[in-house]
């Protein structure tokens, strides 16, 4: 499929502008803070639609029977609204960039399939797209939630002995003599300072929030926050990585697509919105417009490593950037799948093991002038 990519601005589609960066967003950036389709339903769409037109059957009774399985759920009324758009006469790729629920690329692959015949190709080419997406997410996202479901538990725990437990056990201390232990008397005086400083700490807490949601989308705050972010030990690599499959697979599928590659990367710099990678691109299509080959201009930024640039030589001198590109992206997948399934296997002992010391010591704490009072008494 050639895409003729002079056309793609003209046909009214908008271009995504970057919407920030946070640690949530890296993680689960498509589906929490983008606009339009979730990346499930896209995938969905686009491989039912490609499968039923492959099938035999034509467009219309094709969103018929699409429209009959998405009764329910808040994305049934677009593809009712796609349904009866064909039906009155528009082409599908004019009804999807009409309804901004799809990326530049999408929309414009589209048209250009149904202008060569291609469609289902397209279709199909598109669906694999967001399947190999959702699967880098699902990776990451399966690897966080267990840690985080246990720090949330700890957290809760610590609070609830900390502002109820220890105040119960100062009472009962209170009406003995003798010194505490200085571990208790620790304890106790971070239940006091606990208590005393709770408006604040929420207050902290919040400020912080409404902070990253005013400010997520400035470039000197998402600047900082990914320069902290990939210097998380073991994390950062990851999701660097993890960042890497994206921009290799989404420009490999543009470049298997004949687009020209400065045109490809300005597309990307839409579908890829990690900020080292984003910050980059201008530069990098700005030096292959001066006569510079694209592993060189890469070889300016450390977020791309020495072994994808080499590669990118090589494709660059065999021709076969696409090919490259689809190799790396297997390699990085495949790198961060292993990663995190060795982070997740690390992180559920040590997760346990903190948790349990840390309640243990408070516990500890507690009871340890309880027995030397019995013990005075015998």
């Amino acid at each position: 499929m050639s895409i003729d990519i002079n056309q793609l601005y003209a046909n009214g589609a908008t271009k995504k502008k970057a919407s920030g960066f946070s640690f949530t967003e890296l993680l689960t950036r498509d589906f929490s803070f983008r606009k339009g389709l979730p990346d499930k339903k896209k995938q969905w769409f686009l491989s039912e639609l490609a499968l039923l037109l492959n099938s035999g059957v034509d467009i219309k009774n094709a969103l018929d029977l699409i429209v009959e399985e998405q009764k329910k759920g808040k994305e049934a009324a677009f593809f009712i609204q796609v349904r009866e758009a064909v039906f009155a006469g528009d082409s599908l790729s004019q009804v999807i960039i009409n309804s901004k629920k799809f990326d530049t690329y999408d929309n414009f692959a589209i048209r250009m399939g149904e202008e060569s015949g291609n469609l289902p190709a397209v279709l199909n080419q598109l669906a694999e797209y967001y399947e190999k997406r959702l699967k880098l997410r699902r990776q990451l996202t399966s690897a966080l939630s267990y840690p985080t479901l246990v720090m949330s538990a700890a957290i809760g725990a610590v609070v609830f002995l900390i502002n109820f437990l220890v105040p119960m056990f100062e009472d009962v201390f209170n009406r003995f003599s003798g010194e505490l232990p200085a571990i208790t008397r620790n304890i106790i005086a971070l239940s006091h300072s606990f208590s005393n400083n709770a408006l604040t700490i929420f207050l902290v807490v919040v400020g912080m929030l409404v902070s990253v949601l005013l400010f997520r989308k400035q470039p000197l705050f998402r600047k900082v926050q990914s320069y902290l972010v990939l210097r998380i030990p073991i994390m950062g690599d990851i999701i660097r990585k993890n960042n890497m499959a994206r921009f290799c697979q989404a420009l490999g599928m543009l470049i298997s697509s004949k687009v020209p590659l400065t045109e490809a990367l300005r597309l990307v710099k839409d579908m890829v919105t990690f900020y080292p990678i984003e910050t980059s691109l201008p530069i990098i299509i700005a030096d292959i417009e001066k006569g510079n080959s694209l592993n060189q201009s890469l070889q300016q930024f450390q977020v791309y490593d020495n072994r994808m640039v080499y590669l990118i030589k090589v494709g660059e001198e065999v021709n076969q950037l696409d090919r490259i590109f689809e190799k790396l992206q297997q390699q990085y997948a495949a790198d961060v799948e292993h990663r995190v399934s060795v982070m997740s296997s690390l992180l559920e002992p040590i997760l346990i093991i903190g948790v349990g010391l840390l309640v243990g010591i408070i516990l500890i704490a507690m009871y340890l002038p309880l027995f030397q009072i019995s013990n005075s008494f015998m």
